[in-house]
């Protein structure tokens, strides 16, 4: 009986690390803004109609965060950008855009949010 007792116990122990806090592992995980298929391109960008969004271009640095993602796009000038996922940009213009996970959609936008 004690045998199973102590066996029931190591087997606890051994199971009790993975049991983890989800927002533990999403510190753990890296940031992935735009999963894809389609959508899979994380651009800062102007103004968004109907899936269109305008003056888009790469964030400097690879987002760490929903909360990142924002604050880069919104620190580039001449006019703070917003996060979106696109399917392709063709010159300075985003198609198809999303925002990225995390991110909630403005007023007036088609969004719906997602994370």
């Amino acid at each position: 009986m004690k045998f199973f007792a102590l066996l029931f116990v190591a087997a606890a122990a051994i199971a009790a690390p993975g049991a983890t806090n989800q927002d533990q592992n999403q510190d753990l995980a890296p940031y992935v803004p735009c999963p894809g298929p389609i959508q899979d391109t994380p651009l800062c960008c102007g103004d968004v109609i109907d899936g269109f969004s305008f003056q888009c271009q790469s964030p400097p640095t690879p987002p760490a965060s929903a909360t990142d993602f924002t604050a880069v796009c919104a620190a580039i000038l001449p006019l703070a950008k917003r996060p979106r996922c696109c399917s392709f940009r063709i010159g300075g213009l985003g198609v198809i855009c999303v925002n990225p996970i995390g991110v909630f959609a403005l007023e007036g936008e088609d969004d719906a949010p997602r994370g």
